[in-house]
């Protein structure tokens, strides 16, 4: 099996100097900065009570799997790209509306009557 690898900034534009590698998610995740490893959490219930960890600078990187999605933060401030972060939530909120819109036009045509009738005539659907 392929290893997953994701990075993400420090801050939104920036450069992506923290690596995420996991064999199988929720199992094994490797964290690294700048290439360099800083921690592994092995186990789900490690995973999900979440580890922090000292990154080189003093601050302090916090790392949490919850409801299937990865949670980053940096001093309590969540990482751009990872779960925690609002635009990320923004663009799922998003996804969600058009899911829901898409689904709500496809009830609407494929629920419509096969025949309508109108005063002085009939319009046959089918």
């Amino acid at each position: 099996m392929k290893p997953i690898i994701k990075k993400y900034a420090l801050e939104m534009g920036g450069p992506k100097r923290i690596g995420i590698r996991w064999l199988k998610l929720g199992e094994k995740l490797e964290v690294s900065f700048d290439g360099k490893p800083v921690t592994v959490c092995s186990g789900k219930n490690a995973l999900k009570k979440g580890k922090e960890v000292r990154l080189p600078g003093g601050s302090t990187l916090k790392v949490q799997w919850l409801k299937f999605k990865l949670f980053l933060s940096r001093n309590g401030e969540p990482l751009p790209g990872s779960a925690a972060h609002p635009t990320y939530r923004v663009q799922q909120a998003y996804v969600w509306l058009w899911v829901l819109g898409f689904s709500s036009l496809f009830d609407g045509l494929t629920s419509a009557p096969a025949e309508v009738t109108f005063r002085y005539c009939t319009l046959s659907l089918t």
